[in-house]
């Protein structure tokens, strides 16, 4: 889960991503609680909604936006809805330790999108490669998304990463999580997961950033 390759060097098609191509018909009235994706293992389907539309259009390789209520693009950002189902719950959740954070699962994400140098845009989600647009369709790699969503939660202050791809609670979170949920807080004491107080944060950032400076 941790290993991931570089974003230039990977196999596109062993990797698993959203199956956005896979939505429902959202004129249908009736089906308006299902108008995110699916979290599925990737499978073209010809006769989606996402697809039909798109190709109806006859939409040129230089578009710069999608109409759609699921995928909106305007010039160098994405916002896609989809809903993040257990399966991938469980894979942030086994490397946050159990903690998850609201606006993971909020079902609406924005992308910012980059070319890289062989001229294929890619998808970062808060600086982390997480897809590409391939055949004028977002695609977002449920690994890197995951991953992401970990880097997230340690931007929010819920997860310290004290070694690379190594993640833990943020000992300020952790004293919110005492204070508010005792029984949880135990749990993760009897996980044996690394503990460390806010000076120890300060250290090894401070470590980190004097390395980072050579």
């Amino acid at each position: 889960m941790t290993e991931l390759t570089y974003p230039n060097n990977f196999d596109r098609n062993e990797e698993e991503y959203f199956d956005i191509d896979s939505l429902p018909d959202l004129n249908d009235k009736n089906k308006i609680s299902d108008q995110f994706v699916d979290l599925n293992q990737a499978k073209h389907a010809e006769t989606s909604f996402v697809k039909k539309e798109l190709m109806d259009q006859d939409i040129p390789k230089d578009e710069t936006n999608f109409n759609s209520p699921i995928i909106n693009r305007s010039n160098n950002k994405i916002t896609i809805k989809f809903k993040i189902s257990q399966n991938d719950l469980k894979r942030i959740k086994s490397m946050s330790h159990g903690l998850i954070s609201a606006s993971i699962t909020e079902g609406q994400y924005s992308f910012d999108i980059k070319k890289n140098d062989q001229g294929i845009e890619e998808l970062y989600y808060m600086g982390e490669f997480v897809g590409e647009i391939i055949d004028n369709e977002p695609r977002v790699y449920r690994r890197y998304f995951a991953m992401a969503a970990i880097r997230q939660m340690v931007g929010e202050g819920i997860l310290f990463e004290y070694e690379q791809n190594k993640f833990t609670v943020h000992p300020s979170f952790m004293k919110m999580i005492e204070e508010k949920n005792v029984e949880f807080a135990k749990q993760l004491t009897y996980r044996g997961i690394p503990m460390f107080e806010e000076k120890d944060v300060k250290e090894i950032l401070e470590e980190r950033k004097s390395k980072e400076g050579l």
